[in-house]
C-alpha cells in the first residue's frame, strides 16, 4: 500500500469513528484539521479518532455557518521572519516583534523599517524568544509599551552548559523618532512568560506555560498561570491570592497548560484566552479571577503517546470548563473579538488564529457561548500566528513562516 493510500485509509476510518460518536455531528468535522485544503499535508495527529464527549451543547465542533460576509485577502507586507505579535501605533503603523529578536514598524504602504534599537540579546532558535508586545492605553501621550521575552538566567547556569532561560516582562518607552527603546524596566521575572494584555486602571495581564503540568496546580509556582500586575510592576491588592500563605500574589487564574492568546475584550473588560492542550484539547476560556482551569487534572486532550491523562477525566467540581475546545489539534496562537464597522455581521465574534490547522477561525458568539464557526484562509496553507483588528476595521493576520507576510482581510468588492 502506498503512503498516499495508507493516509487516505486512515482518514476514512477516522471520519467514520468520529461520526459514530453521538454528541459529535459528522457534518462538523470541518472544524478540525481533516478538511485541510488540497495543497496542505494533514498534521501527524489529524486522523486522531479520539472524540471526548462535551459537557454542554456546542462546546466543541459547533455547526459550520454559511459565509455571511464576502471578504478579500490582500498581502499587506512581506519580508518578515517568524513574527510573533503586532500592535497598531496611533499613526496607523504596525509595530511587530519577531521570534528571533527584532522589533520593527510597518508603514501604511507595507514598508518595513530598520530594526528598533535597544532590545536585549534574545536567545535564538525555535524555543524561548521574543514573544509579545502591547501598547499602553495612553501610548499616544507617553509612548509606553510592554514586551515579553526569554533571557538567559545566570543564577541557574551550570559549568559547560548554556544558561537556562527565564521569562521577563519589560516596560519601555519608544523614542520620539520611533527608532529605539528608552527607560526600560523589568516589571516581572519568572516563568515562561508569553502573551500580554493591557486592561483598564493600569492592569497588565500575562500568561505562563507549564507543558508538563507540574506547576499548573501549584500556587507557589508561576508556571501554567494567568497573572496580573500593575503597569508599574506592583501587585493589585484585589488579586485573588493576595494574603494567602504560600501563594504567589500575582496569580490571577491557574490550571493552564500554555496560553498563547490573551485579550481584554473592549466594552466589558472581560479577559479571554486560547490555550494549547497536549494532543488535542485546545481551549477557548473566559478567564475569571481565582478560578482553576483544570490542567492537568481535567482536560479534553491526551498525551502525545495517546495515553489518557488522569483517566480521561474531563470535569470535576471546582474546576472550570472551557467555553470551547478543539480535538484534533489546531494549535491556537491568538484570539481577538471583532468590534469594527467593515464587517457588521462579525461584530462580537471571536477570531482565533491557528498554526497546526493553518487557518483563521471565526467563532460566532451568543451570550458568551459559541453557536457556530467559519474557517478562513484555508486555501493559503500557512501557519497563522496572530490576528488583530486594525483601526480601519480590517483584520490583520501574521503568518508563522521564515518568509512571513502580513495579510489584510477586507470586504470583497
Amino acid at each position: 500500500m502506498t503512503m498516499r493510500r495508507a493516509l487516505c485509509a486512515m482518514l476514512t476510518l477516522s471520519v467514520a469513528a468520529l461520526a459514530a460518536v453521538p454528541p459529535v455531528p459528522a457534518a462538523a468535522l470541518s472544524n478540525g484539521v481533516l478538511t485541510q485544503g488540497p495543497g496542505c499535508v494533514p498534521p501527524p495527529y489529524g486522523a486522531d479518532p479520539y472524540a471526548p464527549r462535551p459537557t454542554f451543547r456546542n462546546q466543541t465542533r459547533a455547526p459550520q455557518v454559511r459565509k455571511d460576509s464576502a471578504y478579500a485577502v490582500q498581502v499587506f507586507a512581506t519580508g518578515l521572519s517568524f513574527p510573533r505579535s503586532v500592535a497598531f501605533l496611533p499613526d496607523g503603523r504596525l509595530l511587530v516583534v519577531e521570534r528571533g529578536g527584532r522589533m520593527l514598524t510597518i508603514d501604511k504602504a507595507g514598508r518595513l523599517s530598520a530594526p528598533i534599537a535597544g532590545l536585549p540579546p534574545i536567545p535564538q532558535g525555535r524555543g524561548p524568544s521574543l514573544f509579545d508586545v502591547a501598547l499602553d492605553p495612553a501610548f499616544a501621550s507617553n509612548r509606553t509599551l510592554y514586551y515579553s521575552y526569554f533571557a538567559p538566567d545566570p543564577a541557574r547556569a551550570q559549568p559547560g552548559r548554556a544558561a537556562p532561560s527565564v521569562g521577563r516582562i519589560i516596560r519601555a518607552r519608544l523614542s520620539a523618532a520611533g527608532d529605539g527603546l528608552e527607560d526600560q524596566k523589568i516589571l516581572y521575572e519568572g516563568g515562561a512568560a508569553r502573551r500580554l494584555a493591557v486592561g483598564a486602571k493600569d492592569q497588565l495581564f500575562f500568561s505562563t506555560a507549564s507543558a508538563d503540568g507540574k506547576e499548573a496546580q501549584a500556587l507557589d509556582k508561576d508556571g501554567g498561570k494567568v497573572l496580573r500586575i500593575r503597569t508599574d510592576g506592583s501587585v493589585p491588592k484585589d488579586n485573588p491570592l493576595v494574603g494567602r500563605p504560600g501563594a504567589l500574589a500575582a496569580i490571577y487564574s491557574w490550571g493552564h497548560r500554555a496560553v498563547d492568546g490573551l485579550t481584554v475584550r473592549a466594552g466589558d473588560g472581560a479577559v479571554w484566552a486560547v490555550e494549547n492542550g497536549p494532543r488535542g484539547g485546545d481551549e477557548l476560556n473566559r478567564i475569571r479571577p481565582g478560578r482553576d482551569y483544570g490542567f492537568p487534572t481535567i482536560g479534553y486532550g491526551r498525551e502525545y503517546s495517546n495515553d489518557p491523562i488522569n483517566g480521561d477525566l474531563t470535569a470535576k467540581a471546582g474546576m472550570e470548563q472551557p467555553v470551547y475546545f478543539w480535538t484534533p489539534d489546531i494549535a491556537p496562537s491568538d484570539v481577538m473579538f471583532y468590534s469594527g464597522r467593515l464587517f457588521p455581521q462579525w461584530k462580537g465574534d471571536a477570531f482565533v488564529s491557528a498554526m497546526v490547522s493553518k487557518r483563521l477561525f471565526r467563532l460566532v458568539m451568543r451570550n458568551g457561548r459559541v453557536v457556530g464557526h467559519e474557517s478562513l484562509l484555508t486555501d493559503r496553507c500557512e501557519r497563522i500566528r496572530a490576528v488583530r483588528q486594525g483601526p480601519d476595521g480590517a483584520l490583520y493576520v501574521l503568518t508563522d513562516e521564515s518568509a512571513a507576510v502580513v495579510l489584510r482581510i477586507v470586504p470583497k468588492r
